[in-house]
């Protein structure tokens, strides 16, 4: 490992550096550096990661034996001659680590910074040195006292990647305890970039063990493995869990504000998890009240947005009570507050594309803020690595009625700088180059007259593009209705396409005999892409019924439920001259 290569040295490389310069040059691979100590604090931590490390320090303290301490502080500190250091580590036993390394973190008040990053990696590599000889006991242990000394920093030592694979590869016994397996899942889902495992290594892990263990979870043991999961991106394949996700968010209390984070983190795993329920909906309406949303943070604000857009719940008072806690957070104040939040770009795409799948209504002032707002952060590079975000912003704000030409010149200015630096931009994001096409569509459509930089002419829009089958898979009550179009005697003809290049919706293009070259585009809505209480379409549905209303054609919408009343449901197919086609029968969008 690099800390070993440290510690003992190159030859091949020494020998043509000095050692000051071999030390200069090797310090910039070590796991710990002085500017590491310098700006490391676990004040950074915040509150939600500090409350499950209490929690996995009491279920450690539950089902860990006790350990006598027998080294001593004097034996080790303060550091006069590391090479001493190093001839004491050769000697600890594996059971005694922890100890030492909660020592390091009384030593560090008083430390030199040099002796202090040394012994950093020093205590990293006796750690690796003695995983072969480690229970499960004490590698839990030792993880703890780590992330007790370095909690920010604790995914950068060589010893967590090394335990996390050693725990994957073990696996856990039949009797392994509750505790144990909750502090397994805590740790395996510290590492968001995943280098110490994989997803398919993790997700393995919980759905081979986790459903065994949850009748016995507590609530926080529950939460805290949820939060795993999330940050880590695995996905469990599990009724079971997902039925407890949504036990634990209907029993919290509203009182008790400590709840608010568990909240947050129930409805981020749900959303991953794709759990959709009317009663969590209906819960979550109560947090919506003006004196309990205040409480959330921003981004709390937000996830209970994200979690109503996906369920379709468009509850007015609910809805229009978090765009106003929402609005009020997101457009900086022009006087310095401490206790302002830091808005990320994520959560400024999130609340557009909720406003836009709701059919929100936003003022033009508060657009106008919100276009500023993303303006000053693209000045201020904070979209660099976000590319894909700011182009989803743009959609929304297009799909809500604000165009800004400014921002979305910014955009694709961004977009091809990345398509530069990440050649496979264009085979691993499909859905975000998709996003991008609908807006590229609805700029030709709406305002072909716009010039814009990096784009040199918008493709002409062929509204008779045939659907793919993969997008029919599911729509057998759309292939009936347009077998029954066809065999109507004023059809001359009745074909399956998406008019909107990047909007993947089939439609049913109908082309009547008389009048000639009349056509008319037929939206069959099914109930999955409908809201809650107003029925009408969702905003991605919207925006094309828009643009193929601006090209000048002809749509009806019909729900499934209308569908299958064929007399009426088809009433718009007895066109003759002088009569207008019907349009009360279609939904309001």
């Amino acid at each position: 490992m690099i800390n070993t290569f440290i510690r003992l040295g190159n030859r091949s490389v020494s020998r043509r550096l000095q050692k000051p310069q071999f030390q200069f040059a090797i310090q910039r691979l070590a796991s710990f550096t002085v500017r590491n100590i310098l700006n490391e604090t676990s004040d950074e931590t915040g509150t939600l990661f500090t409350r499950f490390a209490k929690h996995i320090a009491l279920e450690l303290q539950k089902d860990a034996p006790i350990v006598p301490t027998v080294i001593k502080y004097a034996d080790y500190f303060p550091i006069s001659d590391t090479r001493y250091l190093q001839r004491e580590l050769t000697r600890i036993s594996p059971d005694q680590l922890p100890a030492l390394i909660v020592y390091a973190f009384n030593y560090r008040p008083s430390a030199d910074l040099n002796k202090y990053a040394t012994l950093l990696n020093e205590l990293d590599t006796t750690a690796i040195r003695l995983l072969p000889n480690m229970d499960l006991d004490t590698i839990l242990r030792t993880l703890y006292a780590f992330l007790y000394l370095m909690p920010n920093w604790i995914t950068r030592t060589d010893f967590y990647n090394e335990a996390m694979k050693h725990i994957i590869t073990m696996g856990i016994a039949a009797d392994t305890s509750k505790e144990k397996f909750v502090q397994m899942c805590f740790y395996l889902g510290l590492d968001k970039t995943r280098r110490a495992t994989n997803v398919v290594s993790f997700s393995n892990f919980l759905n081979d063990h986790l459903e065994s263990y949850i009748p016995i979870l507590t609530t926080l043991d529950l939460i805290t493995i949820a939060n795993a999961a999330f940050k880590t991106s695995t996905r469990i394949e599990s009724n079971t869990y997902n039925n407890r996700l949504k036990e634990e968010i209907l029993k919290l209390s509203l009182d008790d504000i400590a709840n608010d984070a568990l909240l947050v983190t129930l409805i981020k795993a749900m959303r991953f998890q794709r759990v959709q329920s009317r009663e969590v909906c209906e819960h979550l309406q109560n947090y919506c009240t003006q004196d309990i949303v205040e409480r959330l943070q921003l981004r709390g604000c937000i996830h209970l947005f994200a979690y109503f857009a996906d369920n379709l719940w468009d509850d007015e008072i609910s809805i229009d009570s978090l765009i106003k806690q929402c609005l009020n957070r997101l457009v900086p104040s022009r006087k310095f507050d401490m206790n302002d939040e830091n808005v990320r770009c994520k959560d400024i795409s999130t609340f557009l594309w909720c406003c836009a799948q709701l059919n929100c209504k936003l003022s033009t002032s508060d657009l106008q803020l919100i276009e500023s707002n993303l303006l000053n952060k693209v000045d201020q590079n904070e979209f660099r690595n976000y590319v894909d975000q700011l182009v989803d912003s743009c959609l929304s704000l297009w799909t809500l009625g604000h165009k800004s030409r400014e921002l979305i010149e910014e955009t694709l200015n961004l977009k091809l700088k990345a398509r530069f630096t990440n050649k496979k931009d264009l085979r691993d994001l499909p859905k975000v180059e998709s996003r991008l096409q609908v807006l590229l569509s609805a700029i030709s459509i709406e305002e072909p007259k716009w010039r814009l930089k990096n784009i040199k002419g918008f493709t002409e829009i062929a509204v008779d593009t045939e659907a793919p089958t993969y997008l029919l898979k599911n729509r057998q009550s759309l292939i009936d209705m347009k077998k029954i179009i066809v065999e109507h005697y004023n059809v001359l003809s009745a074909q399956l396409v998406c008019p909107i290049s990047g909007i993947n919706i089939p439609s049913v293009l109908v082309r009547y005999k008389e009048p000639t070259n009349l056509r008319v585009f037929v939206e069959l809505i099914p109930e999955e892409q409908r809201l809650r209480f107003s029925k009408s379409p969702i905003g991605l549905i919207g925006l094309k019924l828009r643009l193929l209303s601006t090209l000048g054609y002809k749509v009806i919408t019909l729900t499934e439920s209308q569908c299958n009343d064929k007399e009426n449901s088809l009433a718009f197919l007895e066109h003759t001259e002088g009569n207008d086609i019907l349009e009360a029968q279609s939904l309001k969008v």
